[in-house]
């Protein structure tokens, strides 16, 4: 009786380097191609205003998104100079803006605003901002972050800070991908040519010695 146990074996085993190789390769292409499409952005905030009467007077705050936000879960406050809620009402929605009415007239003051609203994706973003009012009429609207106002040169250190941790949050998972594809591919060359020679080795030998 004849065993061909190990001739049997030796043939399919390059198979499974082969393929493992193909998929290492279709990783290695999928981080690269990752790598390079960027990462899907949340809704932003392209614009504040401060809606008036008429008259001139500040009436409502107009935030303006860069899609349509889900009208749920949205919240923006108001504080006027003594620490009171500025707001008339809730938010209302209209296309990619959203527009809160103020508790009018609005004395004069330093007033704060912050908000959160439900990205078209589904994740939560917020922001503040703050804006002066002299004589009922609203001066120039100006990021706030809860802190003393920073100054220009460090808000575009902080702006540039955050794209580059972005940027790198983005690009982590496909380089880790590509990483265990070169890895892999590393580890099933060498494993394929001894399985090669194993192969090759086996296909020389005369079946009689394996007879029992």
């Amino acid at each position: 009786m004849h065993t061909h146990t190990q001739i049997q074996s030796a043939t399919r085993l390059p198979k499974t380097v082969a393929a493992i190789m193909i998929a290492a390769t279709l990783g290695l292409g999928f981080a690269l191609f990752s790598a390079s499409t960027p990462a899907q952005a949340h809704d932003q905030l392209i614009d504040v205003e401060v809606e008036t009467t008429d008259s001139g007077e500040a009436a409502a705050l107009r935030l303006t998104f860069s899609d349509n936000v889900l009208e749920v879960g949205t919240e923006i406050h108001v504080t006027d100079p003594d620490g009171g809620d500025a707001t008339n009402g809730l938010p209302t929605f209209s296309g990619r803006d959203v527009t809160q009415k103020f508790a009018t007239p609005l004395s004069d003051g330093n007033y704060t605003s912050a908000w959160r609203v439900v990205s078209s994706d589904g994740h939560p973003i917020e922001g503040g901002f703050t804006f002066d009012i002299d004589n009922g009429q609203a001066g120039e609207v100006r990021p706030y972050t809860g802190e003393a106002e920073a100054k220009p040169e460090q808000q575009e250190q902080s702006a540039a800070e955050g794209a580059e941790s972005s940027d790198s949050s983005g690009l982590s998972l496909p380089l880790a991908i590509g990483a265990a594809a070169i890895v892999a591919v590393a580890v099933a060359i060498p494993l394929f040519i001894r399985m090669r020679k194993s192969a090759a080795s086996a296909e020389g030998t005369d079946p009689r010695t394996h007879e029992e």
